[in-house]
């Protein structure tokens, strides 16, 4: 009756802000299956910033709700974006090499300097790419870009990754850990079985 696709079964939203925050996400970016999932629960605890931090930092194992919960932080704010790192990774190559018939412009320096709280999803689960040595550098310097960027700005930021912030360090680079490590609200979300 609602839209709710099982096995979700949380409070739905009301007939007026169903289509509201729908629209809301999509405009962010979210993809479809996180959000129809994220509508039928509802929010979870409401995004805030602990003093200091500017970044959330969401780790633990595959399978555990760490894009999810990501998402719900969205509906806390009026104004958000998602990305994920392997979709902006093949956005920026895209934009670079004339393959870009979609968004135009530069789709790293448009997530940096977005004002409002960033999602970015899958930090870390592959970091190669292709194998190549290039490639690899490639998508490490879009996270360095990305972090530092907005870490200098203090711009709010969501990172969720199957990596641990040691881990990340070694993966992008001591200036990426350290920014982390000084900024970030660490979540560590577990298994449940």
């Amino acid at each position: 009756e609602d839209g709710c696709p099982p096995p979700y079964c949380g409070p739905c939203w009301s007939e007026i802000e169903r289509p509201l925050l729908r629209d809301r996400l999509r405009r962010a970016g979210v993809p479809k299956h996180f959000l129809e999932a994220v509508l039928c629960v509802g929010r979870g605890a409401p995004y805030s910033r602990p003093s200091g931090k500017w970044f959330t930092l969401i780790v633990g194992p595959v399978g555990v709700g760490k894009t999810f919960r990501a998402v719900q932080l969205l509906l806390d704010v009026k104004d958000g974006r998602f990305w994920s790192l392997p979709d902006l990774v093949e956005a920026r190559r895209a934009a670079m090499f004339g393959r870009d018939e979609n968004r135009g412009g530069d789709p790293l320096q448009d997530a940096a300097t977005f004002r409002r709280l960033l999602v970015l999803d899958e930090v870390g689960g592959k970091l190669d790419g292709d194998g190549k040595p290039a490639d690899r550098e490639f998508v490490a310097d879009t996270v360095r870009r990305l972090v530092l960027h907005r870490y200098d700005n203090e711009l709010p930021t969501v990172i969720t990754s199957n990596w641990t912030l040691e881990q990340l360090e070694k993966g992008y680079g001591e200036k990426v850990g350290s920014r982390l490590a000084e900024c970030a609200h660490v979540v560590t979300m577990q298994e449940t079985r």
